[in-house]
This record gives structure tokens, sequence and C-alpha cells, in this order.
């Protein structure tokens, strides 16, 4: 069906029509992840008939969805998901200091990378932070997730490069430079302490009430939202329908049959 093959071709990196396309040529598969408010939900299928479905009620249900896909998948024998045995190599957090920044995937979506004193963290933007590991002094992967990137670049090139490693499927990203990656980096690792020790921002509140207001008036700053928000904002509101006005003439007196006057 046309539809049916339709959804099945990657048009766009191995995004397909509502499906992503993963998999080695000889066993191909598709998958969809869903969420809403307190919910993460993702579904997998391959051709040879295998697949699952994992549903949580939870809005951290990621980690366990990664987690139960990957035991399955051992369990089972799909030479995709299973998760990886790696080996740690012994390198001097501080050696990863270069590689640190902010770089943009194709999608457009922003990933940052920073030390934290001896960890090593990543984010890709409206996600949540992801602790890397060194298996060499170029390429380092994640736990929470079956994800791992490599570096491409020398310490020392003006635009340092890497490519993301995920379920099948390869990511290339390249550095922002100057102001930009500077303001997205700040960006993420504020908002990482912030969440970790459960403080707002110092301008949270009067960027909400701002918010409110411009809704409320019809004049939404959509500068100052984020992409998703300001996508399903509506960009004109109708007007206020105008209050009903009657006006009334004066009555000075009427006759009423059959008696006098009123």
């Amino acid at each position: 069906m046309p539809t049916a093959h339709a959804m099945l071709t990657p048009v766009y990196d191995q995004q397909a029509l509502g499906l992503v396309i993963g998999g080695a040529p000889s066993r191909r598969y598709f998958n969809h992840g869903g969420s809403n408010a307190g919910y993460r939900c993702y579904l997998v299928a391959c051709e040879d008939g295998d697949g699952a479905i994992v549903m949580t009620n939870s809005d951290s249900g990621d980690a366990l969805i990664g987690q139960s896909v990957r035991t399955i998948a051992r369990e089972y024998g799909w030479p995709d998901f299973q998760p990886p045995e790696r080996s740690l190599a012994p390198l001097d957090a501080q050696s990863f200091d270069h590689y640190a920044g902010a770089c943009r995937l194709r999608s457009g979506d922003t990933v940052t990378f920073w030390r934290d004193g001896s960890r090593i963290k990543s984010r890709i933007w409206g996600q949540q932070v992801v602790e890397l590991f060194p298996t060499s002094d170029r390429e380092y992967f994640a736990q929470l997730v079956d994800a791992r990137w490599i570096f491409s670049e020398a310490a020392d090139a003006p635009n340092i490069t890497a490519t993301l490693y995920q379920n099948g499927q390869e990511h290339r990203v390249t550095r922002l430079e100057g102001v930009e990656g500077q303001i997205a980096l700040e960006t993420s690792i504020g908002a990482e302490v912030r969440f970790r020790e459960q403080k707002p921002s110092a301008a949270s509140e009067s960027a909400l009430r701002r918010l409110i207001a411009g809704l409320a008036d019809g004049n939404p700053d959509y500068a100052a939202m984020s992409p998703g928000l300001a996508a399903h904002t509506p960009r004109a509101r109708s007007a206020p329908p105008a209050p009903c006005q009657i006006r009334l003439a004066q009555v000075h007196c009427f006759q009423r049959r059959g008696g006098g006057r009123r």
C-alpha cells in the first residue's frame, strides 16, 4: 500500500512518514516514541516480526524504556539494542576540556558538553543531562542510553565536530563558535545546576508574568518563547466582540386604553 510504503521509506536522515527507520540492511526495524504530561512510551518492530512496546506512567520513563528494550534484545538475541560491553579508558577528566562547548545537530537542536569536576556531561536541549564515560581520548559513551560520541577533529581545530551513534543511526554535529556557543553552554549548565539544587531562575517569575500577560491581551512575545511554545501559540487572535449597546429614547408619557394618563 502506498501509505505503508511511505511510512517505511526514509526521507530525511532515518526519518520516514511518522516513523524512524534503523537497523542493518539485513534486518531493518522501525520505531516511534511518544509522550505527554506524566507518560512516556516507545514502540519498535522488526521486519521478521519481532517487536516490543513499552509504556510508562512517568516523565522520567525514558530510562526505564531503554533498560527494558535492551533487556528484551539480550533475552531474545536481537542484533540491535543489546547492551554493549565497553571498557573505560584511564583518562584524566580534564583532557575533555577542549571538547567542552555547544554544537548543533542537523535537526537544529543544540547539544552541549561540559566537565563538572571529574564527571563529563552532555545534554541535547530539551532532554535530560547524560553522563559520558571515555573509551579513548576521542570516544565517549553514555550508560543511561545506548549512545556514544566520537569527536572527529584534533584539539586545536577551529571547528571541532562530533558524531552521535545511537539506535543504528549517525547524527553529525558542528560546533557553535563565539557568543552563540558560549550562551548555549552557560544556559545548559545553569539549568542543570538549578534543577539539581531545586532553585528557580532569578528572572523566571517576572518572565512568566510577562508571558501570561501577553497571552491574555493578545500580544504574545514570541521572541521570548521557546521554539516549541512559539510554534503552538496562535499568531493572531481575533478581537473580542464589542459590548452590545442599546440606546433607548427617553419616554415622556404613554396612554393606556381605558385609563388615564400615566
